[in-house]
């Protein structure tokens, strides 16, 4: 549901260059949304009985709705909108994922289908960096390092483990590659804007490829599985 949220969020800062107007609407709509889906998901998890095999990395995605707020927020609103926003993001990120991470290394393994969930893991902490570099002006510091840092180590961690992708099989979970991966290209575009040099110059440069290539070949599975009518179809028990 809060990804209906994060829609007008990403729209906003789409249009805000070119239709300021437009942007301004978007962000107010998906701002009041991203509030509204924040309360309710908590409080059902609150109100609800859950094991802790329930969680996954995609539990982040209503939290991660936060912290894109302040990218058009700085523009649209008081500044203590978009800290608010921030904070609530940043704090519950750090909850959730203390939760995510021991329900991976302590409990079973993740189903197939929710392997490429684990690259949401990126979103939190790439998008913190974006936002925190909107709120600040551009400010690279400490705060600013340690949020991209933890989304470029864990970019490179999921590098690593290249081999538990399975691509035999498609499953739409495979659209969680496509958002973190263009999360962290977008963060390596602001810290190159900001430092002009050699490293962030071909990261990004690598990133942009690397990130047009899997939104590219997600879509294509997508329609393919869509010609086959495997998607959106009951799942066998």
């Amino acid at each position: 549901m809060a990804a209906i949220s994060i829609s007008f969020l990403l729209l906003s800062i789409a249009y805000y260059d070119y239709a300021p107007t437009v942007s301004i609407l978007f962000w107010y709509i998906g701002a009041l949304l991203q509030l509204f889906f924040t309360l309710t998901i908590i409080r059902y998890w609150i109100y609800n009985e859950f094991k802790i095999v329930h969680s996954n990395p995609a539990w982040f995605i209503p939290i991660v709705g936060n912290v894109l707020v302040p990218v058009v927020g700085v523009e649209a609103a008081p500044m203590f909108v978009s800290l608010f926003y921030f904070a609530v993001g940043i704090f519950f990120w750090l909850v959730f994922f203390t939760i995510v991470m021991y329900r991976i290394v302590f409990h079973h393994p993740l189903a197939k289908k929710l392997i490429p969930t684990l690259f949401i893991f990126i979103a939190p902490p790439a998008i913190g960096f974006i936002s925190y570099f909107r709120i600040t002006s551009g400010s690279i510091d400490m705060l600013s390092m340690f949020l991209y840092s933890v989304a470029l180590f864990t970019f490179l961690l999921l590098l690593f483990m290249v081999r538990m992708y399975d691509r035999s099989e498609f499953f739409i979970s495979w659209w969680a590659y496509t958002f973190p991966l263009a999360a962290i290209t977008i963060a390596t575009l602001l810290l190159h804007m900001a430092m002009h040099n050699a490293v962030t110059l071909y990261g990004s440069i690598i990133l942009i490829v690397l990130t047009t290539g899997v939104v590219g070949f997600v879509a294509m599975k997508t329609l393919q599985a869509c010609g086959e009518e495997k998607i959106c179809i009951l799942e066998e028990e």
